[in-house]
């Protein structure tokens, strides 16, 4: 069963200002050097989700409460391909947008858009699923008792 929630005025067919995207990091800010991306971005993850809260509707968001869930969490959003294959492959898309992702769960100016979509979804325990047409990035949260968990996140 979906639980479909479109926020007053929101219209696809019209693309608002979004800060959000002006966020991404490229690897060409590193001149190519993918080991000092990869290094870097992890960092910003774990600043972000484990040395810092982030709150989403009064509940805490986790991106996993052991450092190897923590570590496959940050896997999952940076790489695509099966999901329990350890043959995933570095996606740089994911990468660069891996910076919205707190921006979207958290901030006053996303929390407050008019533009973005959220469902709920029974498959495997309760899913929240968010949508920001501005930027095109889609998250998935696990919704349990006291926490949501970061499934995935990407655009």
């Amino acid at each position: 069963m979906f639980l479909f929630v479109m926020h007053e005025e929101c219209n696809l067919e019209v693309k608002m200002s979004c800060n959000v995207e002006n966020k991404k990091i490229e690897l060409s800010v590193y001149n190519g050097d993918f080991a000092k991306y990869d290094e870097e971005t992890k960092k910003k993850f774990l600043e972000d989700f484990v040395e810092n809260k982030v709150y989403r509707n009064g509940m805490k968001v986790s991106a996993g409460s052991t450092e190897e869930e923590i570590l496959k969490c940050y896997e999952h959003i940076t790489s695509e391909g099966c999901i329990d294959s350890k043959a995933r492959i570095p996606d740089l898309r994911r990468y660069e947008s891996i910076y919205m992702l707190k921006d979207i769960l958290s901030s006053k100016d996303c929390l407050e858009c008019k533009n973005y979509l959220t469902w709920e979804k029974e498959s495997h325990g309760l899913k929240e699923m968010i949508f920001c047409p501005d930027s095109g990035y889609y998250i998935v949260l696990l919704k349990r008792k006291f926490v949501y968990k970061i499934v995935t996140a990407f655009n």
